[in-house]
């Protein structure tokens, strides 16, 4: 079993590249957390496959 290494934000998780990054991170032990605006990523993907936390929003939103 892989020690807890703490929880780690990948911004666009939800994409090709940051679901590849994201599943690795979860693989090496990390508590993965997705910000996504969904633009050009896919939310079943993040819910079925990553089962990680998902933050919708963008990276600019002063308010996130």
């Amino acid at each position: 079993m892989l020690k807890d290494q703490g929880k780690i934000l990948v911004t666009g998780g939800a994409g090709y590249i940051g679901s590849h990054s994201a599943l690795a991170l979860q693989q090496a032990g990390y508590e993965v957390i997705i910000l996504d605006n969904l633009v050009y990523g896919y939310q079943d993907l993040v819910e079925t496959v990553l089962k990680s936390n998902l933050i919708i929003g963008d990276t600019c939103d002063y308010n996130l």
